[in-house]
């Protein structure tokens, strides 16, 4: 988590001014689906599912989107 904190703060520096704005988990049901994934044993993952194996974690890939 370190890195990803690393690379917010110097992408936050470039920036005259931002926020950062909390969306309750109820009002945001992609990331709540996917939190809820990320913690699921596969079995238990639905066959539809669309899922993406990362060979490394996404700081380590050039011009990494995080």
């Amino acid at each position: 988590m370190q890195k990803y904190l690393d690379k917010v703060k110097s992408l936050v520096a470039k920036f005259k001014n931002f926020n950062i704005i909390r969306i309750p988990r109820e009002d945001n049901v992609e990331a709540d689906y996917l939190s809820k994934l990320a913690t699921a044993r596969e079995e238990a993952i639905p066959r539809n599912a669309p899922i993406r194996y990362l060979e490394l974690p996404s700081i380590f890939a050039p011009n990494a989107q995080v």
